[in-house]
């Protein structure tokens, strides 16, 4: 299983030879997979790929492998309980009096089959996007050290002059 990881970002990070474009386009990736864009993912890549002049392949694998129906709900839990974290309890500010309309009738579908009560559609986006944004610039900063740390170092010249 191991290996078949290894094969599958080996093969991402074969796609696009530009080091910096390949740096920038996995971040983005990693951001969107993360943000509370939900249903919207793939118009946000494609968009993000159009604007920063992207490599599309690249961020949509990263995008899908990182958010997928496995991981899902695990990222929706933690970035739900990180935006209720720093501005519920951090902050004491109470965001729920201003959910959209549409968020209510979701929240309470939720809460009937969870037991969880008063959830915020602020807190979610809240915290998805605080996570998206760290996520994203810790992805560039390692995709960039690894690239960096891997890339062959030229050969000294040891012929005698």
């Amino acid at each position: 299983m191991a290996h078949r990881i290894q094969q599958f970002f080996l093969r991402i990070l074969s796609i696009e030879p530009n080091r910096e474009k390949r740096a920038r386009s996995i971040a983005v990736g990693m951001a969107i997979a993360l943000s509370p864009l939900l249903g919207i993912q793939t118009p946000a890549l494609f968009a993000a790929a159009f604007l920063f002049r992207l490599n599309a392949g690249v961020v949509f694998a990263v995008v899908y492998a990182v958010n997928n129906p496995w991981t899902m709900v695990p990222i929706i839990i933690i970035n739900y309980f990180l935006g209720e974290l720093l501005i519920g309890c951090l902050l004491g500010i109470d965001l729920r009096p201003y959910d959209p309309a549409w968020s209510v009738w979701v929240t309470e579908k939720i809460a009937h089959y969870t037991g969880m009560k008063q959830l915020c559609f602020w807190y979610y986006c809240i915290g998805g996007t605080i996570i998206a944004l760290i996520s994203g610039i810790l992805t560039y900063i390692a995709i960039k050290t690894i690239q960096d740390i891997t890339v062959a170092k030229p050969r000294e010249d040891n012929h005698p002059k």
